[in-house]
C-alpha cells in the first residue's frame, strides 16, 4: 500500500511541473498513424505540453502536409488549448481558408482562445458569414469569452444542421449556455446531453425558451468567477485522476 501512494504521490509530481520537451510526441505528430497524430494532438491540448510539442503542429497545417480533416482539427484545438501568442496567424489561416467547415469551426474557436482581442477586432462589426461552420466558429469564439450575440446560430444549427453541425452546435451550447442555467436552476433536470451526440429538437426548444429573458452575459461573469476560484483544486483532482490511471496500467500491464 505505501508503495502505491509513493508511486501516486511521484506522478502528481511529476505530471504538476512544466512538461518536458517530449521527442516521443513530437515524432507522432509527424509520422504517426492518423489516430496516432490525433491522440498526439490531444495529449497536447489536455497535458499543455508546451511551445516545443506544439511547435511541431504548426508546420503541418502552414504546409498542407496534413490531409485529414479529423487530424487538422486535433491540431488547432491543441493550439488553441496550448495558447500560445504565435500561433495565431497559422490558425487564423486555417480558420479562413481550410476547405473543411469542420476544421474552420474548430479554428475560430482556437483563435478566440489564442487571442481574444484580435478575435474581437476581426468581428466586432462585420455580418455574421453565410457559411453554417463559420457561424457556428464564430458564436463559439464569442461565447467562450461570455458574449451570447452567437446564441441563435448555436441553436439554429443544433436543430438543423447535419449530423456533424448538429454535435459541434450542441457541444457549443453545453459548454456554454449549460453552466450558467444550471447556476441559476433553470437546466431541464431531465435533461442528460451526451457529449459528442446531437441534442434531439425539443431540448433545443427548451434550452432556447429557458435562457430567453435572461442576462446570460452577466450570468456568465459571475459564473467563470466561481470557475477560476476552483481551478486549482479541479486541476488537482485532474492529476489525481490521471496519476491514478496510469499507476494502475502501470501495475496491471506487469
Amino acid at each position: 500500500m505505501t508503495i502505491v501512494v509513493g508511486a501516486l504521490l511521484l506522478l502528481i509530481q511529476i505530471t504538476s511541473r512544466s512538461a518536458p520537451f517530449d521527442a516521443g510526441l513530437v515524432r507522432l505528430l509527424n509520422v504517426g498513424s492518423t489516430e496516432q497524430r490525433k491522440q498526439a494532438a490531444w495529449r497536447v491540448a489536455e497535458e499543455r505540453t508546451g511551445v516545443e510539442a506544439s511547435l511541431a503542429i504548426r508546420p503541418r497545417l502552414e504546409t498542407g502536409d496534413e490531409l485529414d480533416p479529423d487530424v487538422r482539427e486535433a491540431y488547432v484545438y491543441a493550439l488553441g488549448r496550448v495558447g500560445a501568442a504565435g500561433f495565431a496567424d497559422t490558425v487564423e489561416t486555417v480558420a479562413r481558408t481550410d476547405e473543411s467547415g469542420y476544421v474552420r469551426a474548430a479554428a475560430w474557436l482556437a483563435l478566440a482562445r489564442i487571442d481574444a482581442d484580435r478575435f474581437r477586432q476581426l468581428f466586432a462589426s462585420q455580418a455574421a458569414p453565410e457559411d453554417p461552420w463559420d457561424q457556428i466558429g464564430l458564436a463559439q469564439g464569442w461565447a467562450e469569452h461570455g458574449d451570447y450575440r452567437g446564441l441563435d446560430e448555436l441553436l439554429h444549427w443544433a436543430e438543423h444542421g447535419d449530423h456533424s453541425q448538429r454535435v459541434v452546435a450542441a457541444r457549443a451550447l453545453l459548454n456554454s449556455v449549460a453552466p450558467v442555467l444550471e447556476a441559476v436552476g433553470r437546466w431541464p433536470l431531465e435533461a442528460d446531453p451526451q457529449p459528442g451526440e446531437p441534442w434531439p429538437a425539443e431540448l433545443v426548444a427548451e434550452v432556447d425558451r429557458r435562457a430567453r429573458g435572461l442576462n446570460l452575459e452577466s450570468l456568465a461573469t459571475e459564473v467563470r468567477s466561481r470557475f477560476e476560484a476552483t481551478k486549482r483544486v479541479r486541476r488537482n483532482v485532474s492529476r489525481l485522476t490521471g496519476a491514478r490511471e496510469r499507476l494502475a496500467q502501470l501495475l496491471f500491464s506487469q
